[in-house]
């Protein structure tokens, strides 16, 4: 049940729904698809998955106060960033073409077999909801982006499920069978 006094709990909720949406959708796929890069120069829905995976878990670092992203902007660029690209990203949930995911997401040259890469990525939402959970004061808690900087965890979690269903979005349909 939400709790009333957490302004970002329907953020929560609403990052829970798009990663199920993702989980999903990457269940269904058909085996052979799983490895296979989805365009030219592109990630498998394999690396996709761990992509997402580990752009949580980076946050969930965040939170727990262990680790963040590193910066890759200065000041001013990331002030750029911010009032271009990602008011821009949370008013539509598109993702500026050609931008390189910071190095903390990258996925391994090893990609999880498909079930493994599914359980990871409900593990780490569940690991996030926990650690956002236990937070001592979720109001004030900000989460470091490589790009935008330093983010209200409302803010955070918004591009969170932004950042699933774009990657939902590049996924195959193809069904098991």
């Amino acid at each position: 049940m939400p709790r009333h006094d957490l302004p970002h709990e329907p953020f929560l909720v609403e990052h829970r729904e798009a990663v199920r949406d993702f989980t999903l959708a990457a269940g269904q796929m058909d085996s052979t698809a799983w490895f296979k890069p989805v365009g030219h120069e592109k990630w498998s829905p394999a690396l996709i998955t761990e992509h997402v995976t580990l752009a949580i878990e980076a946050f969930t670092d965040d939170a727990a106060g262990r680790a963040h992203m590193a910066m890759r902007l200065n000041a001013w660029t990331r002030l750029a960033a911010r009032a271009v690209y990602l008011r821009r990203v949370l008013r539509t949930g598109v993702f500026p073409p050609g931008i390189r995911a910071p190095r903390e997401t990258w996925p391994s040259s090893t990609p999880r077999a498909q079930g493994e890469a599914i359980e990871n990525l409900v593990r780490a939402t569940q690991i996030l909801e926990t650690i956002l959970a236990a937070h001592p004061n979720p109001a004030r808690c900000r989460l470091t982006h490589p790009y935008f900087g330093a983010l209200p965890l409302a803010t955070a979690l918004r591009l969170l499920t932004l950042h699933a269903r774009h990657h939902l979005a590049q996924l195959p349909r193809h069904t098991p069978g």
